[in-house]
């Protein structure tokens, strides 16, 4: 296969320029055209030019983008072929318009920038030191470079190597002209006038040498079109070769004439732009030298749409003035003219920066600032900085009333969460307007009036600081006037109870600052208003004229927000009543105590911001009108709890819940549990957690006075209620409970005619007291049921109802015989051996004021009948011993 690639063997010529024939020699270079796929010289296709000629031959045509050295090689059908030799392509050298040329190039590319650095002639030509010919740009060999390293063919190049100049440039050159060219060397050194090689001469020998491929192609080419023509008259007779000839040869004439024609149009074409071309190059040149000037007006008006950078702005103010005194008094109708312009520019640029200032959009402290300044330094009449403090401030009064219109518009039409969030978002606009307007212009007056608004122009800083000391005055009232107005226009929304119009000036103001429905104040809650306070303190008021009462409203927002929280924490305390379940937990209870805790706990982390104090705020309860308020507030909230649990030991039960719903002993006996569950381990929780978020603690206190605001007074206070709700419970409980036991005691006592002084002989204890035993159990276990704490606490007094009983029953029989006195001593020892766990000191003092009044045990056997009988009695009675006996 190797064998029948294409080879290419000899090429010519070895160096040409892009454009130029190139004849290519070799082997198997296809049996015909349709076998040629493509033609490469130094990497570039040149297979649109490329002609087949045999499978030895093929003509191509150089391309325009070869450069450098590189091999030529041919692909066919049968693959890319290989290459023996090396091919030079020149860089085409720059020609004129009007220059000769072997070849068709391109013309040489105009000035592209009429500037100073870049005038000079468009076909820059390298001269020969010897004054012999062009210096064409030729690729370095790479045998020379080998062959001098580290030198140059360059003459202005300090490694010049005069041998390789002479081996790169002129190795064709004959040594006759070699010595003409020494000549030309040393008249050059001694000053005198050389002959260069672009005298006409020169030029057309150089031109005729160059040309001489292009010649022996038209030469073929007319061989090829006359062997043609005689073909065709030999095989078509003398007649008709005398009919074609004169027609070809005509067609070819009018060609040549008309190729002519075109020529001298194009040549006149040429000379016609060229002398435009000179004309547009003196204007550019005109434009160019005055450019300052006439593109001033252009980069005025571009201030508009880029007037916040600084050095840009500075660059075209200092152009300015230099403009107008140079060309102030200029009698050019031109220069004239544009000057008016530029006038007009500048002054439509500080009116456009006027409008600009008293934007929103731009009203911050850098930019209001940077904008004054401009129109300073564009010498704008009047005070600028004055007019934009007082627009400023002003305009904050129209957009407060604006706002305040469309909100009470829109009231009327909306719901009560959307009206929530009408009143919500009005306030939010003035305080956003105050927290965005107000420290900006205030820096902007510091600036104006410490001169440090142009701090590069010392005069200037002067006349700023006296203009500014002239309304020392009047902008301390516009400050203070503005922000109470605003204050006034929320207080009217939000806090309307702290504006009370005292005369009738003060009404008729109070009018101005927004009247709104009463409906309005339930439709701010306390989330609304702590939003509100977090704007009020994100304002930075410090050292503006009247940020007192920026400062007061953020306190009286504190107040409130604490307020609504005590009183939505008020609501959630009386509504726990209606979450009650029933169920009670291991600790003795329901989940009530927990859910009251979990209420407060929340409440303290709401209420966690606005107690705290940030910087320049004063304590919420330094003042004794608002810590006596928030004290009473607090103590009966707390209290509420006992109210509640009261309540529900005595509610009814509702229709869905009437099955779970328990009995009222047993309600008693839970929500006692509740009641002393919270009196003893929750109100402890509940004053540190209100200690923790920044209620005063008067234990930390040395000096404890009546009138500071502190969460123990208030707890012992709680204390106290449900110490009395404990006290009626178990009194309730007792009346439910105890009574009816104490009640039966009587009837069973009597029973069937009972007489104590004719009582028989003691066998037992008589049934009543085994019931009433019985009942003491039941309650026992009610009670051990919801918490054994209850058992120490009610118990007892059941035990003291049972000893007032016998005392009086027993107090009120007039004779005991000695039978009956044993039956009731046995009876006596029953009950209080039985109960002797929860005696109290008042039981025992009762049950032996009742064994006194009975007849003193005669002898041994009746003692010996009254242990028999208690014996028998503990058999029988085991069970319930055990019962009373468990705590």
């Amino acid at each position: 296969m190797s064998d029948v690639v294409p080879d290419v063997t000899g090429i010519s010529p070895k160096e040409a320029k892009p454009g130029t024939k190139l004849t290519i020699r070799g082997n198997n270079f296809g049996r015909s055209a349709s076998d040629l796929v493509a033609v490469y010289v130094c990497g570039k296709n040149c297979s649109s030019s490329a002609e087949w000629q045999s499978e030895r031959k093929i003509i191509c045509r150089v391309a325009a983008d070869c450069e450098g050295r590189g091999s030529v090689v041919v692909q066919t059908k049968r693959g890319p072929g290989k290459c023996q030799i090396q091919f030079t392509a020149l860089k085409s050298t720059p020609l004129g318009s009007l220059e000769q040329s072997a070849v068709w190039v391109d013309e040489a590319p105009g000035a592209g920038a009429f500037s100073r650095s870049e005038r000079g002639s468009i076909r820059p030509t390298t001269q020969d030191p010897l004054g012999l010919k062009k210096i064409a740009d030729r690729p370095l060999q790479t045998e020379h470079i080998r062959l001098f390293p580290g030198q140059s063919p360059d003459p202005g190049n300090e490694q010049f190597s005069p041998t390789w100049f002479l081996l790169h440039h002129h190795k064709s050159t004959s040594f006759q002209d070699l010595k003409k060219g020494l000549v030309n060397l040393t008249q050059i050194s001694r000053g005198g006038v050389v002959p260069q090689a672009t005298t006409a001469q020169s030029a057309s020998m150089s031109h005729i040498k160059d040309s001489l491929p292009i010649f022996f192609e038209v030469h073929e080419a007319l061989n090829s079109i006359h062997g043609q023509m005689s073909k065709g008259g030999q095989s078509s007779g003398m007649q008709n070769a005398q009919q074609v000839k004169p027609d070809m040869t005509d067609n070819l004439l009018g060609l040549l004439k008309k190729a002519e024609s075109r020529s001298y149009n194009l040549f006149e074409d040429v000379l016609t732009q060229k002398d435009k071309a000179d004309k547009i190059r003196n204007t550019l040149a005109v434009l160019q030298r005055f450019k300052l000037l006439f593109f001033l007006p252009g980069r005025v008006n571009e201030l508009k749409e880029d007037i916040l950078d600084v050095d840009k702005f500075s660059q075209v103010v200092s152009d300015v003035d230099k403009v107008r005194s140079l060309f102030r008094d200029t009698k050019v109708p031109a220069f004239q003219k544009v000057m008016k312009e530029l006038n007009n520019s500048v002054g439509s640029l500080q009116t456009h920066l006027q409008e600009k200032l008293f934007e929103s959009s731009v009203r911050t402290d850098q930019n209001q600032t940077q904008i004054v300044r401009q129109l300073i330094e564009l010498g704008a009449t009047g005070d600028p900085t004055w007019d934009a403090l007082q627009t400023s401030l002003r305009s904050m009064r129209t957009k407060n009333f604006a706002s305040l219109k469309k909100a009470q518009l829109r009231w009327d039409v909306e719901t009560t969460s959307a009206r929530r969030e009408c009143i919500s978002s009005f306030v939010e606009e003035i305080l956003i307007l105050f927290k965005c307007v107000l420290p900006d212009l205030w820096k902007l007056w510091n600036r104006y009036s410490n001169g440090t608004l142009i701090s590069n122009d010392p005069q200037q800083s002067s006349k700023l600081k006296q203009l500014a000391s002239t309304h020392a005055k009047d902008v301390k009232r516009l400050f203070s006037d503005e922000i109470l107005h605003g204050v006034s226009m929320i207080r009217a929304a939000v806090l309307h109870e702290t504006l009370q119009a005292k005369n009738a000036t003060e009404a008729a103001e109070r009018r101005e600052y927004g009247i709104w429905p009463e409906p309005c104040q339930s439709a701010v809650n306390a989330a609304t208003i702590n939003r509100l306070l977090q704007i009020c303190r994100e304002i930075d008021f410090k050292g503006i004229y009247g940020s007192d009462h920026i400062k007061e409203l953020c306190f009286d927002f504190r107040v409130q927000t604490i307020r609504l929280l005590m009183e939505e924490l008020l609501e959630e305390i009386k509504s726990l009543k209606h979450q009650e379940d029933w169920e009670l937990l291991a600790d003795g209870g329901t989940n009530l105590p927990k859910m009251f805790v979990s209420a407060v706990d929340e409440f303290c982390l709401l209420v966690r911001e606005p107690v705290k104090r940030f910087a320049s705020e004063e304590n919420i309860f330094d003042r004794i009108q608002v810590e006596t308020e928030l004290r009473s507030l607090m103590a009966s909230i707390l209290c509420q709890f006992p109210v509640t649990l009261s309540q529900l030991a005595t509610m009814e039960a509702p229709q869905n819940l009437k099955k779970m719903w328990p009995s009222g002993a047993m309600r008693l006996v839970t929500v006692l549990s509740n009641s002393i569950h919270s009196r003893v381990t929750k109100i402890n929780h509940i004053e540190e957690s209100l200690t923790k978020v920044g209620f005063p603690d008067a234990r930390k206190v040395l000096f404890i006075n009546l009138f500071i605001f502190n969460i123990f007074q208030v707890c012992v206070t709680v204390q106290r209620k449900f110490a009395e709700l404990d006290n009626r419970l178990i009194e309730g409980y007792l009346e439910t409970r105890r009574d009816p036991i104490v009640c039966a005691v009587e009837p069973g006592m009597y029973a069937g005619m009972f007489d104590w002084g004719a009582c028989p002989r003691p066998t037992q204890v008589r049934p009543y007291v085994k019931l009433c035993l019985i009942e003491v159990v039941a309650v026992h276990a009610e009670l051990h049921s919801v918490s054994q704490k209850l058992l120490a606490s009610v118990l007892p007094k059941v035990i003291d109802g049972l000893g007032d009983e016998f005392v009086r029953l027993l107090g009120s029989v007039s004779k005991f015989s000695a039978h009956g006195g044993l039956q009731a001593r046995i009876e006596i020892r029953a009950i209080e051996e039985c109960t002797a766990l929860y005696s109290s000191p008042r039981s025992k003092e009762l049950f032996e004021e009742a064994l006194k009044l009975l007849p003193s045990v005669p002898g041994n056997e009746e003692r010996q009948l009254e242990e028999q009988i208690m014996q028998n009695f503990r058999k029988q009675m085991h069970i319930q011993l055990m019962a009373l006996r468990d705590q």
